[in-house]
């Protein structure tokens, strides 16, 4: 059969095909990709609706509440089946999109997504997800209907996950799927067709007993599974966690933490130094003079973005380095700035520097404020802003906190190692985002661009921050959000 296909689709029973375009046929969306050999349907994950016991209706009927169209996280909202070409291109069919791509075709295979977008470069050997630069819905989609109705969900948590044999569906995986607060219809133009398809089938007397039994064991099985008082206990917890979308982002990225994307080059190594951990106890820094420490062959500069970073072998390690070079480093930041930040803004940022250069230098922002708490850090940081060419941005020794004075401040050699506790058990910021924000005035803000570390402050954190930025007028800003970079704004 898949010899004799022209093309090849891997989805499960809960994922619908949804054509946009034309009048809703796989042809219409065909006729505008003619030069495709694969398809990234991105999925839209759709929530249980209210619906509380299984019925024996049209799945694309029941349920139309679903994810927001923009939802870069958690991973698994964008992630994306692939109809694919059968001409020979790969070695392999995987449940997500073909794999072991043979050289003799390399050339010639033809990525493109939802919205017809070619996006061939980075998914010709591996991906399984869209994000902000190659998620398309425009023609076609994926509707995903992993939860559908409450008991539905009990039955799937009994028979396990299909490919992750080993994770169980707990309430967590209830609330990474069941999204809801958006109202997708599109695809209930084409329940006319299905009746009337669905009426032939059930003209064959052996179809319709297999159905019927089908219909019959669910139900039972329902029944059976409400009575154990531990599923009891989780069918109601599930029910009753209506949560708000402001609830459901923290909740959402809270549990990104516990689930990586395999195929996040940003999480596999480039980025992967972001937080490096802390493996072993360094003593404090005796000399205490700023020392910036420079190869045997002197000073080499490392350019990034326009910007120009001294090659400083504390600050600077082989994998930031490889991050600046590639302009990878503070990607995700870089690009929330980009979309939210203006040139009349007063902004705030420090680390090695690379924020509160890129803003003053690439973006020309008026006023830029920078607050590092490591004084061995502050030549480096005034250094990369005389390489760069920055005029208006100015480091300041301090840490932002609740109270004023002075305080003290354990300086390492590993300088993510420094902090403000004397026998620290790992890395963590100064400050973190949830102890800080919490207590300051942001009524003035316009917009604010935060990193979130929920391997830190965990999902009470992330909740109090989001609480934060919503008492203060600053709703979720999706469009301009990636995985921990969040962005929230005022009047959008």
């Amino acid at each position: 059969m898949i010899q004799n296909a022209e093309w090849v689709i891997h989805i499960d029973v809960d994922e619908f095909i949804n054509v946009r375009c034309g009048n809703g046929t796989m042809q219409d969306f065909l006729d505008r990709v003619p030069n495709a050999t694969n398809v990234a349907m991105t999925w839209r994950l759709f929530g249980h609706n209210g619906v509380t016991e299984f019925a024996d209706d049209l799945v694309i009927d029941q349920f139309d509440t679903a994810a927001p169209k923009y939802a870069p996280k958690p991973h698994t909202v964008w992630g994306f089946k692939t109809m694919t070409k059968n001409v020979g291109a790969n070695e392999k069919l995987s449940c997500h999109r073909p794999n072991k791509l043979r050289d003799s075709h390399r050339d010639q295979v033809v990525w493109v997504n939802g919205s017809g977008q070619v996006m061939t470069d980075g998914y010709k050997d591996k991906g399984w997800r869209s994000d902000l630069k190659t998620v398309g819905y425009d023609l076609l989609l994926l509707n995903h209907y992993a939860l559908r109705s409450a008991e539905s969900y009990l039955i799937k948590r009994q028979r396990g996950r299909a490919l992750h044999v080993d994770c169980s569906i707990g309430i967590n995986y209830w609330v990474r799927m069941d999204w809801g607060g958006n109202t997708d219809v599109t695809i209930k133009r084409n329940i006319p067709r299905t009746v009337a398809e669905l009426g032939r089938l059930m003209t064959d007397k052996k179809l319709v007993a297999l159905h019927q039994s089908g219909v019959y064991w669910h139900r039972a099985k329902a029944a059976e599974l409400r009575q154990p008082p531990e599923l009891s206990d989780l069918y109601n917890q599930a029910l009753d966690s209506k949560l708000t979308e402001m609830e459901h982002v923290a909740y959402a990225l809270a549990l990104d933490m516990e689930s990586k994307d395999p195929f996040d080059a940003k999480q596999k190594g480039v980025i992967k130094m972001n937080r490096e951990k802390m493996t072993e106890h360094n003593p404090q820094i005796s000399d205490p003079k700023p020392v910036i420490q420079y190869p045997d062959d002197g000073p080499r500069d490392v350019k990034s973005r326009g910007m120009r970073f001294p090659d400083a072998p504390r600050y600077l390690t082989p994998a930031r380095h490889r991050a600046l070079r590639s302009n990878a480093y503070e990607e995700r930041k870089t690009d929330a700035v980009k979309a939210t930040v203006t040139r009349d803004d007063v902004v705030l940022g420090a680390g090695v520097g690379v924020m509160s250069t890129f803003m003053a230098r690439k973006m020309k922002v008026k006023e830029v404020h920078a607050y590092e708490a490591n004084p061995h850090m502050i030549p480096y940081i005034e250094e990369v802003y005389s390489e760069s060419g920055v005029k208006t941005a100015r480091i300041h020794n301090a840490i932002l906190g609740k109270r004023k004075g002075a305080t003290k401040f354990y300086v390492r050699s590993k300088f993510l190692a420094s902090s403000l506790e004397e026998n620290p058990k790992g890395e963590k910021a100064e400050v973190t985002e949830a102890e800080l924000l919490p207590g300051a005035d942001l009524s003035s803000l316009r917009a604010a661009v935060i990193e979130l570390h929920p391997q830190w402050i965990g999902q009470t954190g992330v909740q109090a921050v989001v609480d934060t930025m919503h008492k203060a007028g600053l709703t979720y800003f999706p469009r301009h959000s990636n995985a921990k970079v969040v962005t929230f704004k005022k009047g959008w």
